[in-house]
């Protein structure tokens, strides 16, 4: 159970660094709290070469990575495996977990391969629903989403609608990269993570960046005129 524990723990520390992998420092996965450096992807990569060459612990090395966003406040002297960053993404793992237990479910797998550090962790809908009912009390409604607001078929008849994403962003692989009728536009962004085209303007933002949100723009100029 601890080797679970410490994998879980490292995987969602892993997983909040690729999301906010942003061109600047940011606070904002750590919901206004601790500054995430620039790119903690490869802060918490050199962290962990600089560690194998102190010291070549496997679990220091570990602690190190996760630590980039664990500690990004440099004030934690021991980690607690149940918690995040803060209190406040504590709150607000528990609240993406009563939403990925209702409405929102999502599955997805973690498929490892010959250079992978990750376990693999496939789909199981049965070990779903327990952990959903012991965690949140509830049974999942794994159809919620799309009997509410449709599913990819459904973009079919939709318009007004520009997806983009970012290939820095581990929710990518679940994001719309195609185009279902000619009102809907997309786009692929080599170096945005999550959100990064929806956030404020920075100079720091990659050219790629400044560039989408200039074709949303145009896309939204042009469903204001057809109004």
């Amino acid at each position: 159970k601890l080797v679970s524990l410490i994998a879980n723990w490292v995987y969602s520390a892993f997983a909040f660094i690729a999301m906010g992998d942003y061109p600047y420092p940011s606070t904002y996965l750590t919901n206004g709290g601790c500054m995430l450096p620039a790119f903690p992807v490869d802060v918490a990569c050199h962290a962990g070469l600089t560690r194998v060459a102190e010291t070549g612990e496997p679990l220091a090395i570990l602690r190190d990575l996760a630590g980039t966003f664990d500690n990004c406040s440099g004030e934690v002297a021991c980690f607690k495996l149940s918690d995040s960053a803060n209190n406040e993404t504590n709150i607000d793992g528990e609240l993406w977990n009563q939403l990925a237990c209702t409405e929102m479910v999502m599955p997805s797998e973690l498929r490892g391969g010959a250079n992978d550090m990750f376990p693999e962790l496939l789909w199981n809908q049965t070990d779903y629903n327990l952990n959903c009912m012991a965690t949140c009390g509830v049974v999942p409604r794994s159809e919620a989403a799309a009997e509410k607001w449709g599913d990819q078929r459904a973009l079919k008849s939709a318009s007004n609608i520009f997806f983009a994403n970012g290939l820095l962003d581990p929710w990518y692989t679940g994001g719309v990269t195609f185009t279902p009728n000619p009102s809907i536009g997309w786009a692929i962004i080599p170096k945005a993570a999550h959100h990064l085209d929806l956030m404020f303007s920075n100079p720091l933002d990659p050219p790629e960046v400044t560039a989408v949100r200039q074709t949303i723009l145009e896309h939204v100029a042009t469903w204001i005129k057809q109004a």
